[in-house]
């Protein structure tokens, strides 16, 4: 068994699919990929939240997921993506949830990647949100032949995260919170109100309004100046005199 290599992406969508069937319960899906289910190419989400009152989705999702649990793929990996949540194990009266979706710049690592966006930034290509690159650098940029790390790029990725608050006697004492993962399971038999919404972030402290952002294949990245390389800090202060 731990030579095998598991899909935890399939393996969620499994999980997901077999124990949303039974009860009252709420569910969230997002993303997108091609998985073979019974012989067939089928698509499939990558992130799913499920809200039960089934108490048999437990075993149900125990069963689909021990052989991977079980695994070193999993007990080595640094993030666990999944979420088994049993709220009646607390002495609660009920629960609020809340799905919360954030927008997020994250650095890019690829260096294939980054070379494509270089060469969206070569092409004078215009920007999302308005703002150019300083002169100054697109000059210094272009006077270095157009080198594939002067410029750091991130992108946008849509994170989902999961904050459970229990009530006992209309107070607050328990939260529990996390990333939604491939899949989070929670199963409660008290009532709960459940809410999504859109992170209020400050837009002061949005470093996109004072960057360029690009669009590629429907993604917004973001372009900042690689000031940890010397001889490109030389080259901007040169054309600053």
């Amino acid at each position: 068994m731990k030579n095998t290599e598991f899909n935890p992406v399939e393996l969620g969508s499994q999980a997901f699919c077999m124990s949303a069937k039974f009860g009252n319960y709420k569910t969230f899906q997002h993303g997108h990929a091609k998985a073979i289910v019974y012989g067939e190419e089928t698509d499939i989400s990558t992130k799913h939240l499920l809200i039960t009152d089934n108490k048999t989705a437990l075993p149900i999702v125990q069963y689909v997921l021990k052989d991977y649990f079980a695994s070193p793929q999993y007990q080595n990996a640094t993030h666990k993506k999944f979420h088994i949540i049993d709220l009646d194990q607390f002495d609660y009266d009920a629960a609020s949830i809340k799905l919360t979706r954030t927008h997020k710049f994250k650095p890019v690592s690829s260096l294939s990647k980054c070379q494509k966006l270089t060469r969206i930034i070569t092409r004078k290509t215009p920007t999302s949100n308005g703002i150019e690159i300083d002169p100054v650098l697109r000059m210094a940029f272009e006077e270095m032949l157009e080198p594939d790390d002067f410029f750091k790029f991130q992108e946008v990725r849509t994170e989902f995260r999961v904050s459970i608050s229990l009530v006992k006697n209309r107070k607050v004492f328990k939260k529990i919170n996390m990333n939604i993962g491939y899949f989070t399971l929670i199963v409660g038999s008290k009532p709960y109100d459940y809410q999504e919404e859109e992170s209020k972030q400050k837009k002061a402290t949005r470093p996109s309004l004072s960057n360029p952002v690009y669009k590629d294949d429907g993604i917004e990245f973001m372009a900042t100046f690689n000031d940890r390389k010397k001889d490109y800090r030389d080259m901007i202060d040169m054309m600053k005199i």
